[in-house]
């Protein structure tokens, strides 16, 4: 199912807001397509309807919320100008935006080129720290982070702000060289046809609020009035083709470009206007169906514009019979009601082959795998994640553990692929961020597992696991919550976590005979990793024993041996009763605990969740010190 995002406006450039599926007529590549899925959503009735009742494959959350990503471009501006810009822009988040509009943020500089700072998210609190921190090096971001690893490191960031200071950089242009010039130019439109690739992909409309002063109208288009230094009455018609081209690509992938004039024009006299950038905004929001605005100071009333032209759409779903070649095609979708005028995407490109992507296309694929709540450029499959804490202090250290699905992974395996373990906080920043990459992936007849270990400060945290299949882009990810706690106080016992247990042969660690560095898992919870495999997620109706690896503080002196009991509870009715528990052994470990190792018996339980508290008496005087653990069965 091909969903389509268009919206429509009458004589007046209204929006209109009443149309239904048989009001519209659709073409793809020249052929008429039957219209089988049918949206309508409408800001001003408040409203989001299924007109058409939907096949089965038809899937509107894909496209059908609103997409916006701010575009900062530093190096046509001023400082007054970014300063007008982030402020518009906030503006608009406070005013404009709805609760699930997901919102992303571009910049350009010619330091840096073009950043994404942050990736499609409906959290706009954040949104709006990104864009108040602009310019500070010390945020930029959570790609940022992962943009430094997936570039093996990258280099310190400099601040975003640098470049002319007075109000139109342009009125200077004479005493810059100008194949300077003209060559900063061809960065900025190449860094442009680089984006409007890499979103080409993305489903739906996507909005684009640029700030930018533009290009100087004379480079590009000549002048009549204005004759620079070394200059040309016609412009460089080689710039000129690669800008009209990179607005042709943008309208091809479906971006709208809503152009802010942060230099607005009233203040210039007409033969200095060749200096400034109007025309150039204006060519590219005309071309890609967004609209020009010639000044920044009236930004209320575009912010209230956008919201009108963007707030009442249509999604128009039909079938297709899609091939990975990457070939381009055609849509054209008109009103059949006299006078109106249907704007949005005017085409979209197959999928191709992964390896065709650019460095930019496969960067932001792995920002949507990793960072968007419902990945938009794939259908990820998701597996199950646990995280071990296993030493309390000051800092806590953690196995997190990952359960890899071999036999629904099949685009995934084969040759070398990445893992990406992705900690975040509960202000949503990313903390942790670790990277492997592997060669080995296990047959089909095994289960295999992904280790990485992580240390954390107590709090609250989510974890993510991201695995990538370097040669197709397929990818999965699981995710899990993380609770540290506080470091235990003197003199009191320590946080202790189980590591249950299932009898499977042969397990494979995903890495862990390439990761030196890390510490095996068996050295803090030992067991036989070709007879036992850790618990994530559903038990099988099969298992009817676990096994229980429970490591323990050393304690000199402790009298007579401990004693260990099990209690299940079935947390949906209440119901407890205790467990057949044996201990099948106890040594000390690498780590410096005491493991002990418990086998308890859960033959003949039903499907459902449940709780196991592991009670041990004689850990210490007058203490019975009750651990917990949960399972699930299917």
């Amino acid at each position: 199912m091909k969903l389509v995002q268009v919206y429509v406006t009458d004589r007046k450039g209204k929006p209109v807001s009443d149309l239904k599926n048989d009001d519209f007529e659709l073409r793809d590549n020249g052929a008429l397509m039957a219209i089988t899925g049918f949206e309508e959503h409408g800001l001003l009735a408040g409203k989001k309807s299924e007109i058409t009742p939907p096949p089965d494959n038809y899937i509107p959350s894909a496209i059908s919320n609103r997409k916006f990503f701010f575009f900062f471009d530093f190096a046509f501006n001023s400082l007054p100008g970014i300063i007008k810009s982030k402020k518009a822009a906030l503006s608009f988040i406070k005013s404009q935006v709805l609760a699930d509009d997901e919102i992303g943020v571009f910049s350009y500089d010619v330091h840096e080129g073009l950043r994404l700072h942050e990736y499609l998210t409906t959290d706009h609190n954040r949104i709006s720290k990104v864009i108040q921190d602009l310019g500070n090096h010390r945020f930029l971001g959570r790609v940022a982070d992962i943009q430094n690893e997936y570039s093996n490191g990258g280099s310190d960031q400099r601040g975003l702000t640098e470049g002319p200071s007075g109000d139109n950089q342009f009125l200077g242009i004479e005493s810059v060289e100008k194949i300077v010039y003209e060559s900063q130019t061809s960065l900025y439109i190449s860094s442009l046809r680089d984006l409007a690739k890499a979103l080409r992909y993305l489903p739906g409309m996507k909005n684009v609020i640029l700030f930018s002063s533009g290009i100087a109208n004379y480079v590009l288009f000549g002048s009549k009035y204005y004759l620079p230094v070394s200059g040309s009455r016609y412009g460089n018609s080689g710039l000129r083709t690669l800008y009209e081209s990179v607005c042709k690509e943008m309208a091809a992938s479906n971006v709208s470009i809503y152009a802010l004039n942060v230099a607005g024009i009233g203040h210039t006299r007409f033969r200095d206007r060749d200096t400034l950038g109007d025309w150039t905004l204006y060519q590219m929001a005309r071309e890609t169906g967004g609209k020009y605005y010639d000044d920044i100071l009236t930004y209320k009333q575009s912010n209230e514009d956008i919201q009108s032209i963007t707030g009442s759409y249509y999604i128009l779903g039909y079938v297709i019979n899609e091939k990975v070649d990457g070939e381009y095609h055609k849509i054209n979708v008109r009103a059949k009601r006299k006078g109106y005028e249907v704007h949005g995407q005017i085409g979209y490109f197959n999928p191709k082959p992964f390896m065709e992507y650019s460095e930019n296309e496969k960067f932001l694929q792995l920002i949507d795998l990793a960072l968007s709540e419902k990945p938009h450029l794939q259908e990820a499959v998701d597996f199950p994640i646990m995280v071990l804490p296993y030493a309390a202090g000051k800092k806590t250290d953690l196995s997190v553990l990952a359960s890899i699905p071999v036999d629904k992974l099949a685009e995934v395996r084969g040759g070398v692929f990445e893992i990406y373990t992705i900690v975040f906080n509960d202000k949503n920043d990313i903390v942790i961020l670790r990277r492997k990459e592997l060669s080995r992936w296990p047959t089909s007849s095994t289960e295999a597992f992904a280790k990485s270990l992580i240390s954390l400060a107590a709090g609250n945290y989510e974890c993510r696991v991201v695995l990538r299949n370097m040669t197709t882009g397929k990818g999965a990810r699981g995710s899990s919550q993380i609770v540290v706690p506080e470091e235990s106080e003197a003199g009191t016992l320590p946080h202790i976590y189980p590591l249950l247990l299932k009898p499977l042969k042969n397990t494979i660690f995903l890495g862990e005979e390439e990761a030196q560095k890390e510490t095996p898992l068996t050295d803090i919870y030992p067991f036989d990793s070709t007879e036992y495999a850790p618990i994530i997620g559903k038990l099988g109706p099969a298992d009817t024993k676990i096994r229980v690896i429970i490591p323990l503080p050393v304690k000199e002196g402790r009298e007579g041996n401990l004693t260990f009991s099990a209690l299940l509870i079935i947390p949906a009715s209440g119901e407890k009763g205790e467990l057949p528990i044996s201990v099948l052994s106890h040594n000390k470990t690498r780590s410096g605990s005491e493991a002990y190792s418990l086998e308890i018996a859960i033959e003949g339980l039903k499907p459902g969740e449940y709780t196991l508290m592991i009670l041990i008496d004689r850990l210490a005087p007058g203490v019975l010190l009750t651990v917990p653990a949960s399972f699930s069965v299917k």
